[in-house]
């Protein structure tokens, strides 16, 4: 039997949540896969999966982040609002109890926010590019960290939508998306 894919959207993470965009969208009948947005704590239902892009929030999660101004020119990161001023501060500020549980479990910040994620359920699925083997590897071992509940609440808190820079794009590029 041949199961019909019909996207439901894109790019919806800089508008709305993945749990608000699923709770409205009839997918009977459909398996949907949902990219874009936090880990949603209330989407699981039959048949949705949630592929997260850029779950290493381009750097700011493994500490291989720059202001705006300190990339050089041509690189996207110049333009992108999550590396300017305000929104620059309330991300790194959103991913200090990263490196913080990392530090205790000594484990790397990234390998924390990967493991993160992955204990939200087999429903969503992490894919963190990489430029290089080892941080392949490195991302393939956070399936073995192990974080408690009270962690998980910890990350929980400080990663909500409402504590990180919700734009994702700039301007010119969000009155693109979802047209």
């Amino acid at each position: 039997m041949e199961t019909q894919q019909t996207p439901i959207g894109s790019g919806f993470g800089a508008f709305t949540t993945a749990s608000e965009v699923i709770q409205s969208t009839d997918l009977s009948g459909k398996i949907a896969i949902v990219t874009g947005g936090s880990p949603p704590a209330s989407v699981r239902r039959p048949r949705v999966c949630c592929v997260l892009l850029s779950p290493l929030g381009r750097g700011f999660l493994t500490g291989e982040v720059k202001r705006a101004e300190e990339y050089p020119e041509g690189d996207f990161r110049r333009t992108d609002p999550r590396y300017q001023g305000e929104n620059f501060d309330a991300n790194v500020k959103a991913a200090k109890v990263v490196f913080e549980i990392a530090t205790a479990k000594n484990v790397k910040p990234g390998q924390v926010a990967l493991a993160w994620i992955l204990h939200k359920g087999d429903f969503i699925v992490p894919i963190p590019g990489t430029k290089c083997r080892n941080y392949l590897e490195e991302n393939v071992a956070a399936a073995t960290v192990q974080l408690d509940p009270a962690q998980m609440k910890v990350l929980d808190d400080a990663l909500a939508p409402g504590n990180v820079s919700p734009k994702r794009f700039p301007d010119w590029i969000m009155a693109t998306i979802d047209r």
